[in-house]
């Protein structure tokens, strides 16, 4: 009897592995790594909302954002301007800054487009250092001329 609840666990297990490999695949292949021609806009966005970090400028980091805007990182996910912007400038945090690397931006379809990069973080946070990198992950969107950032997912990378 066990070995046939394993088995049909098992059943499970591959059912669900390869419904997620289906549900990811269109993403592999419409972003099959190709650079969006108009990377640079994506990209200049991307470093205009770490500046707006950086500064600690919280009606500019929203404008560039969608509502609801997403974030996913190890402390959760949140949803919505005033929630992100809440988990992006923690009180106690300051003296922010910033290096980005590695950027790569690929084009979904003509209106979304996800800019993928790298992070180097240097800040302080309750009187202490809080340096880290990051792995960062933005999804755009275009809503009419402009480009609005709806998602966010960051990663940090492990010493």
């Amino acid at each position: 009897m066990n070995g046939l609840r394993n088995i049909k666990n098992s059943s499970s297990i591959i059912g669900f592995a390869l419904a997620l490999a289906i549900a990811g695949l269109p993403l592999i292949v419409f972003s099959n790594g190709a650079v969006a021609s108009d990377d640079k806009e994506i990209i200049a966005l991307e470093k205009k909302a770490w500046a707006h970090w950086k500064k600690a400028d919280k009606t500019a980091y929203v404008d560039i954002m969608a509502e609801p805007a997403i974030k996913v990182s190890g402390a959760g996910i949140v949803s919505g301007k005033q929630s992100f912007l809440a988990s992006e400038l923690p009180k106690g945090c300051d003296k922010r800054d910033f290096a980005l690397d590695s950027f790569t931006v690929h084009k979904i379809s003509e209106n979304v487009q996800i800019a993928t990069y790298a992070a180097q973080i240097t800040q302080t946070c309750n009187d202490e250092p809080d340096d880290h990198t990051l792995y960062v992950s933005s999804v755009w969107a275009k809503k009419g001329d402009t480009w609005k950032n709806v998602m966010l997912t960051e990663s940090e990378v492990s010493n």
